[in-house]
């Protein structure tokens, strides 16, 4: 039977509320979300591009990186528009027309994204990239 140290008294009001927030972080990120917070997914795409020569991969390279200088202030305007939205919705409902207004703003930025990449990916031997699938 175990023994308790009563000289150090703990009081289980403090440690509730530290456990859930320990849960709340140890709670797994869904794919979607960490590549939301991340990235688009360039990177896992890059690794893909291996087999590529040099001037190919420079190519998708420069690509890649002038429609993301072009398009960063849309990409930040899109999260400012979220914020506000959220900043203003008064219960669930509101805040899902917020979630969902975030979604169709950045598929409406990922499709211009493939239509621009894509004619490069082709260029360079690659297959194009396609529209996600919903869940």
């Amino acid at each position: 039977m175990p023994t308790i140290d009563l000289r150090f008294p703990m009081r289980l009001p403090t440690l509730a509320p530290l456990g859930l927030i320990v849960l709340t972080i140890a709670e797994p990120m869904l794919p979607a979300s960490a590549q939301y917070i991340y990235d688009d997914g360039t990177d896992v795409a890059m690794r893909r591009d291996n087999g590529l020569s040099a001037a190919q991969r420079d190519e998708l390279f420069r690509a890649r990186r002038s429609w993301k200088q072009s398009n960063f202030d849309r990409r930040v305007g899109i999260l400012r528009s979220e914020q506000r939205c959220i900043n203003r919705a008064a219960d669930a409902d509101a805040s899902r027309i917020c979630r969902q207004d975030k979604n169709r703003a950045r598929q409406q930025l990922r499709s211009e994204y493939l239509a621009e990449i894509n004619p490069v990916r082709r260029r360079v031997g690659l297959p194009p990239l396609e529209m996600r699938r919903k869940r």
